[in-house]
């Protein structure tokens, strides 16, 4: 894992949730074989912007202003699998069902308010959270029992390795306007 610290926007998973899918992890055994190279639970998240390597106080400034111009609404993801796939690692995430409704109008959001603060950002996302950046193999899609959250924050994190490993430390953040239901009601899960 890296240890050069590192600025992102992110939604960091709500710890009822958070809870939830360690107990799968957990119960699969995924942790033994993991081991060190499993990605600290503390650090689940959603990416909404790319890294920022080293980052100045200027970009720091910057990343803030886009933060506050965030003006999406909260929405509602339902993790379901873990899957693996590889680009020049293994990865291993937490997938959903689906794309959420939500999820690409605050991409957008994002990208517009980070292009106002002239950050370039083209990296693409997908809704999911990573597990593990380096597995030792691929594995056969694990499916479990729903688990809901509710995204409902946008928070600008760095990340620095510590005694305790790679933490990710939140900067700031900025509620999400609250969603609503067909009928009108304010919408809650984890």
């Amino acid at each position: 894992m890296a240890t050069q610290p590192r600025a992102l926007l992110v939604a960091m998973l709500a710890r009822p949730v958070v809870d939830c899918l360690w107990d799968v992890v957990t119960g699969s055994g995924l942790d033994v074989v993991l081991g060190r190279k499993l990605f600290e639970r503390n650090n689940w998240h959603q990416s909404l912007s790319g890294r920022h390597f080293s980052p100045a106080d200027d970009v720091l400034r910057k990343l803030c202003s886009a933060g506050s111009r965030i003006t999406a609404s909260a929405f509602p993801m339902q993790f379901n699998r873990i899957t693996s796939r590889s680009d020049q690692r293994i990865h291993w995430q937490f997938e959903v069902r689906g794309r959420p409704s939500g999820f690409d109008p605050l991409l957008v959001d994002v990208q517009h308010a980070l292009a106002i603060e002239s950050i370039a950002d083209g990296e693409k996302h997908s809704p999911h959270a990573t597990i593990c950046y380096d597995a030792p193999e691929h594995r056969e899609s694990l499916r479990f029992d729903p688990i809901d959250w509710l995204v409902s924050e946008v928070q600008l994190v760095i990340g620095e390795g510590t005694s305790r490993g790679y933490r990710y430390r939140i900067l700031e953040q900025w509620p999400l306007h609250a969603a609503k239901t067909q009928a009108g009601a304010q919408l809650s899960l984890l």
